[in-house]
């Protein structure tokens, strides 16, 4: 994948946002302890402290959007490749988004079809990967509503599908919402989330699909070549 100049802006938002992880760390330790003492709070501080946590993650994951957009884009970067049980994967990090997700009144489902395979793939950049479809489903499907993850094993590769019920991307800005810093909605952050997506699929060779469903809402789906799968059973691991 050809690299470009890194552009001054973007190399001070990087710098900004190495800046900010030593105090951002030092907040969440601190909302960490206050939660440890919860039975001193009364309802409201508890929920202020919920707050304060959701908000603080929120801002950690803008800032590591920001880190793995200027890593993906203007460095060699070397894939570490691991052999990852994706399904144990994609249930941890709905596990860490269940209680934003029952927040906004939103049911998470996750379907397995047939036996998922082991991924020889990048564990960190995977795991940004959902995590940043998860976050815009989270955006933009409204109350009550449903998300969908799907995970199929077929002969042309491994899929994660992920749906929901907003209200979907038009046609003509599906392009535009893979490119760095674009904004199709007021208010819905840098617009890195699905860019860093693509840049991640791209450097595991595999393809990057969004369509809106036949009844509205976003359809994305991740396809991971077949020769990156293993069969569960083929693996044995050392003691």
């Amino acid at each position: 994948m050809k690299r470009r100049p890194q552009d001054p802006v973007e190399e001070r938002l990087s710098h900004l946002a190495h800046e900010f992880k030593s105090p951002l760390s030092g907040i969440q330790s601190l909302v960490a302890l206050l939660k440890e003492s919860s039975e001193n709070l009364t309802a409201v501080q508890h929920d202020q402290v919920r707050l304060i946590g959701a908000f603080t993650d929120h801002l950690e994951l803008l800032m590591e959007n920001i880190l793995y957009h200027t890593k993906l884009d203007h460095s060699s970067y070397t894939l570490y490749e691991e052999v990852l049980d994706v399904g144990q994967l994609v249930q941890d990090i709905l596990k860490l988004k269940a209680f934003a997700f029952s927040t906004h009144q939103i049911e998470v489902a996750l379907h397995e079809e047939g036996v998922v395979p082991l991924l020889k793939c990048d564990r960190v950049l995977c795991t940004q990967a959902i995590l940043n479809i998860l976050d815009n489903a989270l955006k933009f499907t409204p109350s009550y509503g449903r998300v969908l993850i799907c995970l199929t094993s077929t002969d042309e590769g491994f899929f994660i599908k992920i749906e929901d019920t907003g209200p979907g991307i038009k046609e003509t800005n599906r392009e535009s919402a893979l490119k760095p810093y674009t904004q199709l909605h007021k208010g819905e952050g840098l617009g890195l989330g699905l860019s860093l997506v693509k840049e991640t699929m791209d450097l595991h060779q595999g393809t990057l699909q969004l369509i809106n469903g036949p009844k509205g809402g976003l359809i994305v789906t991740l396809r991971f070549d077949a020769s990156r799968c293993i069969s569960q059973t083929s693996v044995s691991f050392a003691s």
